[in-house]
């Protein structure tokens, strides 16, 4: 169940400022703005929603300008020793277009380029989302990022989000990513804020043709107060491998919302998580993996650390279509609470449609091993190091497995000092 929207925000600003869009980009945007109106936000009524409120945080909000921010404030983006091509954008638009190789980068819905033309994606109830109507209604210039048949990028694209605007705006960035035949590129997707109380919803379509790779590392790191929503859709195509890693370090409200089609024969998904959660935060991994060709093959795991009065909700959806053969699907979620207030919602889900396939699925939920506590303890090792020991074999387990040495140690660091604060909020309490 939806509710109608009434905020003048959304309501009555929305004609004033597509005014000032070319008009052959205007009949899209005024579709699904009327859709968005129409329908309404989700409420904790709707399945996929009812652990998390939407509205609070999206219509008291309105559309904002990019901020003009200094080169400067890029520097927290930089990565030691990752040798990378950038790709920055201000509260959703791309400040600049490099020149790469066998990469071709369009401006999308704008004067710059061409008319951009969104994919009817859906979800199963076969409407549009609602932060998908929501990017594209006001989403301000989308992004093509077309990557060549048979090119081979040398170095990684990082993807630099920066949010600066005021808590009272959002931004809706919208990228398309398109690899061509046996093509192959590393992304990493940055976030960070310049502000505590900033806002975006992001829209990122991934296409991977025949034979392609694609290592896609999503990394966020917001401030205390910030809201983010990714809605993320990929489509594999034959002996295609997508990898995508999401990192939460950070963020008082983070969506994210990954709708992936194994759509070729032979083709590999891989989707890895790790959270780390404290105070109040709000952190949602909604995952829908469809296996639509013979021999495909998918794998998940994610971990989650819970603290304080923080929550969590991880629900994860695999869907084996009927005469879709030898399909082989797996998927994990352990989650660790150290708090007696800290919340987890775990919804692992399996529909098979056919007998010829592999499939797994579970979820765990608990706090620290006394067994082990109590192991390292007799050894000698103080309490408080050996909490530190535990909390960080449980979240390195995942960043261990990123064949990216570079973004590794930095995710590590990131990871640990998260942790460290909560170990230290423990021994003050």
């Amino acid at each position: 169940m939806r509710t109608t929207l009434t905020t003048p925000s959304l309501l009555e600003g929305f004609e004033a400022w597509l005014a000032g869009r070319p008009e052959r980009d205007q009949p899209h945007r005024r579709e699904a703005h009327a859709l968005l109106r129409d329908g309404g936000y989700p409420t904790r009524r709707h399945e996929e929603w009812r652990f998390t409120a939407l509205g609070p945080w999206a219509e008291s909000r309105s559309p904002s300008a990019p901020s003009t921010v200094a080169t400067a404030g890029f520097r927290a983006f930089d990565v030691e020793g990752l040798e990378a091509i950038d790709l920055e954008f201000i509260d959703g638009r791309l400040a600049s277009v490099p020149e790469i190789p066998g990469v071709k980068i369009v401006v999308l819905g704008s004067d710059l380029g061409p008319e951009e033309r969104p994919a009817n994606s859906s979800d199963s109830r076969g409407d549009v989302p609602a932060l998908e109507l929501l990017n594209r209604a006001w989403s301000d210039r989308g992004v093509l990022v077309e990557v060549e048949p048979g090119v081979k990028v040398n170095h990684p694209l990082h993807f630099r989000f920066l949010s600066a605007a005021g808590s009272s705006t959002f931004t809706q960035p919208r990228v398309h990513l398109r690899l061509g035949r046996s093509s192959e590129v590393k992304v990493l997707e940055h976030h960070r804020s310049a502000g505590e109380s900033t806002a975006t919803n992001l829209h990122f379509e991934v296409e991977l043709e025949e034979g392609a790779r694609l290592e896609h590392v999503q990394l966020t790191l917001l401030g205390d107060s910030a809201a983010h929503a990714t809605n993320l859709r990929a489509e594999v195509g034959r002996d295609a491998t997508y990898s995508h890693w999401n990192f939460v370090l950070g963020g008082r409200w983070v969506r994210d919302d990954l709708h992936c089609r194994l759509a070729g024969e032979h083709s590999e998904m891989r989707l890895m998580g790790l959270a780390v959660a404290g105070g109040e935060q709000m952190i949602d991994t909604h995952t829908r993996v469809e296996h639509g060709a013979e021999h495909a093959r998918s794998i998940e795991e994610y971990r989650h650390v819970v603290d304080d009065q923080a929550r969590v909700v991880f629900a994860g959806r695999v869907v084996v279509e009927a005469q879709v053969r030898d399909s082989d699907a797996r998927q994990t979620n352990a989650n660790l609470l150290l708090s007696p207030d800290a919340r987890v919602n775990a919804l692992p889900q399996l529909e098979i449609y056919n007998d010829d396939v592999k499939a797994s699925h579970g979820s765990s939920m608990g706090q620290l091993d006394e067994e082990a506590l109590f192991y390292l303890r007799s050894r000698g090792i103080d309490e408080a190091t050996a909490r530190g020991l535990l909390l960080w074999g449980f979240a390195n387990s995942v960043v261990e497995q990123l064949e990216w040495p570079a973004l590794a140690q930095l995710i590590q660091h990131e990871v640990q000092g998260h942790l460290g604060e909560i170990l230290s909020l423990e021994e003050e309490s």
